[in-house]
């Protein structure tokens, strides 16, 4: 019998790019165990999308909340299935993909990771896929591919509301130090779209990478910290003035 996969995605005014969202989980809907969508309190008419796609949308809860790890935590929550995929407003399942990626899952998977497309202004910039050997190095996971076993959030605990941008990382840490298998399958299944909070909050995504690898791999100079910050910078200004492919090798860089 196939794994149970369950869906969680959050959300907050995101109204531009929630349908695209929503419609490529609609095609695999017969795949999914439970589609959960927890708005935090959009004003812009996000919610009036929601509603209109309530009949595939498993579990809708809007209320204000404490930042994207307490929205992943709510719906965590609601999940039931075997695997659970955190997939971001502004990300889609690619067509058809999800099947194929079904077909390789085991129920004895701790992590299935995923190949993600990268997006950056509608455009790709390139494919990747996680590098768990390097997590105490930097975050070399990509959440939106991964799928992670249900039962590991009530074992290990789920995402620390404490972390604006860490969350994630700091997940995938507390995975590897406690012996989880992670597994790679090269098959694209999520678009993602470059440019969220992290990308923001380059700043921020120093500092508690930082602070995650001194508290679990006792780190004592943020080498890795600054190379990414300054190849993100980089990659901002290359990617303004057109220079797409030379963007496409510095994100390379960064999941090496």
């Amino acid at each position: 019998m196939r794994p149970r996969l369950d869906i969680v995605t959050v959300c907050l005014n995101a109204k531009s790019s929630i349908s695209r969202c929503i419609n490529s989980v609609r095609k695999d809907r017969m795949l999914i165990n439970k589609f959960i969508v927890v708005d935090g309190g959009s004003t812009d008419g996000t919610l009036d999308i929601l509603k209109r796609n309530s009949d595939i949308i498993s579990t809708l809860i809007s209320e204000k909340d404490k930042g994207i790890s307490d929205a992943f935590n709510k719906g965590i929550l609601k999940c039931n299935g075997d695997f659970v995929l955190l997939l971001n407003s502004d990300d889609w399942l690619l067509s058809g993909a999800l099947e194929k990626v079904c077909a390789c899952l085991s129920i004895n998977d701790d992590i299935v990771c995923t190949t993600v497309t990268s997006y950056q202004n509608s455009k790709s910039v390139g494919m990747f896929n996680s590098v768990p050997v390097l997590i105490p190095q930097f975050n070399s996971m990509l959440h939106p591919g991964a799928f992670v076993r249900r039962t590991l959030y009530e074992s290990l605990g789920v995402y620390d509301v404490q972390l604006k941008v860490g969350m994630d990382y700091d997940f995938f840490c507390r995975c590897f130090i406690n012996g989880c298998k992670f597994r790679i399958i090269k098959l694209p299944l999520v678009n993602f779209t470059e440019g969220g909070l992290s990308r923001k909050l380059k700043y921020k995504v120093f500092q508690e990478s930082f602070y995650l690898r001194k508290k679990y791999f006792a780190a004592k100079i943020p080498f890795f910290e600054t190379r990414q910050l300054v190849c993100r910078l980089i990659g901002d200004i290359l990617y303004a003035i057109g220079l797409k492919s030379s963007v496409t090798k510095l994100l390379q860089i960064l999941h090496e």
